[in-house]
C-alpha cells in the first residue's frame, strides 16, 4: 500500500481497514509488559509451560506483531488522506480519533522493552521491536527513532498538517489536551532525525492559540449520514467461531492424538505435492498450451515438449 493508487483502489473497504487499524492501535495502547525476569526465572518458567500456555503465548506474540504491522497501513492511508473518500477520512479522524490514539501510543512505546540486568552489573538491558523481531540495543540508542516509531511520526505529520485533515477534524477540549502532549516528544534530537516534524512543531504552536468550540456539534450539519463497515459486521454474523475452535481442538489438541500423529499432520502442510493441487494447471511458457514438463533449472517455468 506504499503507492497511493493502491490505497485508493480499496474503495469503500477503506472504512473496514480504518476500523481494523483503530482496533490494533487500541490493542497496543492497552499493552502491558510484565516485570523483567532473571535468566534463571525465565528458564524455569519455560520448562514448566504446558502446551496450552505455549499456544496462548504464541497467540499473544502473533497479535502483537500484527498490531505493530498495522501501523504501516495507518501511515499509508494517512499519506493519501486528501484523496481517500470522505467517509473513510471521517472514520479515521473523528470516529476512531486516530491522531489522539497515535499520540498516546508514542507515549507508551510498547515497541521498547526493558530486560533484566546483565550478569555482574546493575544496568538494565533494552530491546526494540523491528522487522518482526526483538533486537537488543544499547541504552544510548534509545533516543534513536526506530522503524515503528517513524511510521507513527509520519502518520501524525500527515493527519495534523494536511489541509483536508485539518478541515475535517473535529476539535474538542479533550483532543487539544492530548495533542499538546506531543510537544514533550518533539525534542531537538527527534526533529533532527525527521526534519518534516518542524511542521508538526509549528502546528503545536498554532494549537496553543486555538480555542476549540464549546459544543463540537455546532460545526456539523443537521443531517449526518455515516457509512458502516459492512465486511466486519458480516464476518461476525456469518462466522461460527465456536465451531472453528472446536474443530481446531479436535484436530490439534485431542488427547487421543500422539506426538507422532501431530508431527505428520504439521509436516503435510509443507508437502508441495499437496500444494500444487490447489494451483491452476501449468501452461507452456512458449505456446500457452497445457504443459507437463517443468524446467529442471529454475523449477518455475513449464513446457509442453
Amino acid at each position: 500500500m506504499f503507492n497511493k493508487d493502491c490505497v485508493l483502489s480499496v474503495g469503500d473497504l477503506l472504512i473496514d481497514l480504518a476500523d481494523y487499524c483503530a482496533r490494533k492501535v487500541a490493542f497496543l495502547n492497552a499493552w502491558e509488559w510484565p516485570e523483567p525476569e532473571s535468566i534463571e526465572q525465565a528458564k524455569e518458567k519455560l520448562l514448566s509451560k504446558t502446551d496450552e500456555e505455549s499456544l496462548l503465548d504464541s497467540n499473544t506474540d502473533l497479535n502483537f506483531t500484527i498490531a505493530v504491522n498495522a501501523l504501516s497501513i495507518v501511515r499509508y492511508i494517512s499519506d493519501a488522506a486528501s484523496d481517500i473518500p470522505l467517509a473513510a477520512l471521517t472514520r479515521l479522524l473523528n470516529t476512531n480519533d486516530m491522531p489522539c490514539a497515535l499520540v498516546t501510543l508514542l507515549e507508551r512505546a510498547p515497541w521498547l522493552k526493558r530486560g533484566p540486568p546483565k550478569s555482574g552489573t546493575s544496568d538494565p538491558t533494552f530491546s526494540r521491536f523491528e522487522n518482526g523481531a526483538w533486537k537488543n540495543i544499547p541504552q544510548e540508542d534509545l533516543p534513536r527513532i526506530g522503524k515503528v516509531e517513524g511510521q507513527i511520526w509520519i502518520a501524525l505529520h500527515c493527519l495534523l498538517t494536511d489541509p483536508e485533515c485539518r478541515r475535517k477534524y473535529v476539535f474538542t477540549a479533550r483532543s487539544k489536551e492530548i495533542l499538546l502532549r506531543l510537544k514533550e516528544c518533539l525534542d531537538e534530537t527527534t526533529v533532527d532525525q525527521l526534519p518534516i516534524l518542524v511542521d508538526v512543531q509549528r502546528y503545536m504552536e498554532e494549537l496553543l492559540l486555538m480555542d476549540p468550540p464549546i459544543d463540537p456539534s455546532i460545526t456539523r450539519s443537521g443531517l449526518l449520514i455515516e457509512q458502516v463497515s459492512e465486511t466486519y459486521h458480516e464476518l461476525l454474523v456469518t462466522t461460527n467461531f465456536k465451531a472453528i475452535a472446536n474443530d481446531f481442538r479436535k484436530a490439534c489438541m485431542s488427547p487421543e492424538l500422539s506426538q507422532e500423529d501431530l508431527l505428520q499432520r504439521f509436516g503435510s502442510t509443507y508437502n508441495f505435492s499437496n500444494l500444487e493441487q490447489l494451483l491452476e494447471d501449468p501452461t507452456c511458457a512458449k505456446c500457452g498450451m497445457p504443459a507437463e514438463s517443468r524446467c529442471s533449472q529454475c523449477r518455475s517455468e513449464w513446457y509442453c515438449s
